[in-house]
């Protein structure tokens, strides 16, 4: 890839797939539940919001990550983040 079109993969934007939807939504409540497990389990201090703030990075870096994939025509029948979206919404309906 040329430098021009890293410039253009890095900073025009990228509209996401209703897949890329259920993608970054699966990246940020995987986050959130971490998150919330480091704060019960680690003592408040510099470490912890080390622990944090990296986890927040991490986050930030894998939703890079799902934006700007080309999207396949198709994703995998059994792709896990579908799998965990259907199985929130069904918990939601109930």
């Amino acid at each position: 890839m040329t430098i021009a079109g890293e410039l253009d993969d890095w900073f025009d934007h990228h509209p996401p797939t209703p897949h890329k939807i259920i993608q970054h939504e699966a990246v940020r409540s995987g986050a959130k539940r971490y998150a919330a497990e480091l704060l019960l389990a680690v003592p408040a201090g510099v470490e912890r919001d080390n622990a944090l703030n990296f986890l927040r990075t991490t986050a930030m870096w894998a939703n890079a990550g799902v934006a700007c994939t080309p999207q396949q025509q198709e994703h995998a029948a059994d792709c896990p983040a579908c799998a965990a979206a259907e199985h929130h919404q069904a918990d939601a309906r109930e």
